[in-house]
């Protein structure tokens, strides 16, 4: 049987939440490193949603350098996110973040409920970031969850791409960027993109460009 954060036997609970919270601090610590080592250099500003909310999109590849710029949230946040029990000190790290909300769900997981409920919170004014061909690829093949949330919110889908000047690749099929200390990382907010029944393919492929 595949555990979930939110089913895990009695028993193990308590090994489970030391395993939790031990590689969360671990991992916070990292990223907290990296953030004030690191110099960050933002683009196209006009394009971020300051009063109103935002769809924000980005690879999973660039998981570590959008944890890294934003390790702190300063505006309402609402995420989905894998519900299996490895996934547990990533959860963590998003409530430290600042995360307001989080719906367990992924393709097979659970994911259309999770789809209806962060809609639910985007239209009451929530943020929310997409790492579009997560949680298990294929490598850059954007699906269709988040082109759903601008479709049916009206809320616009802001793609944000990541250069990084010194960076290791790790395995895995998403190749995650791990920015290096000390590195210069510069964040572009791209043209922001309403999806429409009437530019549903279109959006698609430029939001896939547009991350790079």
């Amino acid at each position: 049987m595949s555990y979930r954060v939110d089913n895990i036997p009695f028993a193990i609970k308590p090994l489970f939440y030391l395993y939790a919270y031990f590689l969360a601090a671990l991992g916070y610590i990292m990223i907290a490193f990296l953030r004030f080592t690191c110099h960050i250099e933002f683009v196209g500003n006009e394009h971020a949603i300051d009063s109103k909310n935002g769809i924000y999109a980005i690879w999973h590849e660039n998981l570590f350098p959008y944890f890294m710029v934003y390790l702190k949230y300063n505006e309402p946040y609402a995420w989905i996110n894998h519900p299996l029990w490895y996934m547990k000190p990533v959860h963590i790290i998003l409530h430290w973040m600042g995360l307001k909300k989080l719906f367990l769900g992924s393709s097979g997981h659970g994911g259309k409920d999770a789809l209806e409920q962060i809609i639910n919170e985007i239209n009451c004014g929530y943020n929310t970031m997409v790492a579009c061909d997560g949680p298990a690829g294929p490598y850059k093949v954007l699906k269709k969850g988040v082109l759903e949330m601008s479709r049916q919110t009206g809320v616009p889908v802001i793609p944000i791409s990541f250069e990084l000047l010194n960076y290791f690749t790790l395995p895995g099929w998403d190749k995650k960027i791990l920015p290096l200390p000390f590195t210069t990382v510069k964040v572009t907010y791209q043209e922001s993109i309403v999806v429409t029944d009437n530019n549903y393919e279109e959006a698609k492929r430029k939001i896939s460009q547009l991350m790079g």
